[in-house]
């Protein structure tokens, strides 16, 4: 089975998975923990192989609270920049520093910056890793206050969220009681990543456009589509979560069947025929004007945007939340389709034509 991509759990059940990047850190992990412990919660951290090796009790300490460790790289570095064989290594080694101090692997991983690659995802798989774990809430904590972080994370979280924090500042700390109080107000209970796939329900974490592109598109969602096709007599091949000609070729035969346009291509339409329930558009807690910059524009709102744009038939790429060149060719090409003002920015009007339900 291909390694999956996780953005968000599918699930009825008012859970989420409060997840931790770049530590262990000597001071913030032990806070966190005991937080954790008070309010008879559980997260999953992301760890730094570096970090790790500077603070080897503290990975002990992660477990013995019964929470998870997946990995984040060695000394994040953007792991798609990478060699090969220098991928091997910044995955590999975190690999191993973990179960030497644990005893224990959890086939997680989460690439820096949330950047990855078709190179990456197979170098992971090749080590073992299972889940590709990105979020669906992220409160940008290492550049907020600590009320900032509280509002974000609670106004935006659904069931089966993945929320993205840090340690790397004292805010995120800071703002934990809350989050989990405000979490336990609302009904809401936080899981290791490992509890909350449990929970998970049959379907995708997204459905997207489908279609061929080179290379292959790839994910939970083709899976579905893929088990849902054979399931009904049309063969897709291999089921190996891969977008490729075979799979087409049984979704145009039953688009055939049931009515629906042979395109060869899985819309919404065809998800629905297909019998795949699929997550509800994600709703961002703040919308800007996105355009391409220097860094890249990165957040809820990008992510939204780009989840839009499979859904509608646009090819952004991926929906990792980075507003790089192939979001801004998608939004092109989606702003020349729907004859708004092709100038590559997401405003009021391009929110709208996508669907994209902004805040007042």
């Amino acid at each position: 089975m291909p390694i999956a991509t996780v953005i968000q759990v599918p699930t009825t059940a008012k859970s989420v998975a409060l997840t931790f990047d770049d530590g262990p850190h000597p001071v913030f992990t032990p806070r966190a923990l005991e937080i954790l412990k008070n309010y008879r919660a559980h997260a999953t951290w992301f760890i730094l192989g570096s970090q790790a090796q500077s603070h080897p009790q503290l990975l002990s300490d992660i477990v013995n609270g019964g929470n998870d460790i997946g990995t984040h790289s060695y000394d994040h570095v953007n792991l798609t920049q990478l060699s090969r064989a220098q991928m091997i290594s910044q995955l590999g080694r975190t690999k191993q520093l973990i179960q030497n101090q644990t005893g224990k692997f959890w086939p997680y991983f989460r690439p820096t910056y949330g950047f990855y690659n078709d190179t990456l995802l197979s170098v992971a798989q090749g080590l073992g890793y299972q889940y590709n774990v990105l979020w669906s809430v992220d409160p940008r904590d290492y550049q907020a206050s600590t009320n900032q972080i509280i509002t974000r994370v609670l106004s935006n979280v659904r069931p089966g969220s993945i929320v993205l924090l840090h340690e790397v500042t004292p805010q995120t700390t800071m703002a934990l009681p809350a989050i989990l109080q405000g979490l336990r107000d609302r009904g809401y209970s936080a899981k290791t990543f490992t509890d909350l796939i449990k929970s998970s329900s049959k379907g995708p974490s997204q459905c997207r456009y489908l279609t061929i592109t080179a290379p292959y598109m790839r994910g939970d969602d083709v899976m579905a589509v893929q088990k849902s096709l054979g399931q009904k007599g049309y063969s897709p091949g291999k089921p190996d979560g891969i977008y490729g000609p075979m799979t087409a070729a049984a979704v145009r035969s039953f688009q055939t069947s049931v009515g629906l346009p042979p395109t060869g291509n899985v819309d919404q339409a065809a998800y629905a025929a297909l019998g795949i329930v699929c997550p509800p558009m994600p709703a961002p807690d703040y919308c800007r004007y996105l355009e391409l910059q220097s860094p890249y524009m990165r957040g809820q709102d990008v992510m939204a945007v780009q989840t839009a744009l499979y859904a509608n038939g646009f090819n952004p790429g991926s929906t990792d939340g980075i507003y790089g060149p192939l979001t801004e060719a998608a939004v092109v090409a989606f702003q020349t389709a729907r004859g708004l003002v092709v100038d590559g920015i997401v405003g009021p009007q391009t929110y709208e034509a996508l669907g994209v339900k902004c805040p007042d």
